[in-house]
């Protein structure tokens, strides 16, 4: 699941026939971060949290925002609950690069 985030930030992401509420807010939130609008971003994720506490696509967006706001512990606090919820594999876990606990200087503990 959370595969598919790189694709949304880049634009190139999955498109449902008929978005949830949460989707629709998780794709605001992505729009406004790609505006580098990243305050607002971090305010609509919280709102998508508050519809959907269980969304790694939205959590793990929320570490995006919050790393580049220089919110490090924040940011993995974020990083960890998506993965806790959607746990990469295989090429999921590929695709999305490095683990955020090592881009933010820290060993993973896997």
């Amino acid at each position: 699941m959370i595969a598919i985030v790189p694709r949304l930030l880049r634009g190139t992401g999955p498109v449902r026939d008929e978005p949830s509420g949460s989707d629709q807010k998780l794709g605001g939130a992505v729009a406004l971060h790609r505006l580098g609008k990243l305050q607002e971003s971090l305010a609509a994720l919280e709102r998508v949290s508050q519809l959907d506490p269980s969304n790694p696509e939205a959590l793990y967006v929320k570490g995006i925002v919050l790393q580049q706001l220089d919110q490090q512990q924040e940011a993995v606090a974020a990083y960890s609950k998506a993965t806790a919820i959607a746990p990469p594999s295989g090429p999921a876990r590929t695709s999305t690069g490095p683990p955020p606990t090592r881009a933010l200087g820290r060993r993973s503990r896997a």
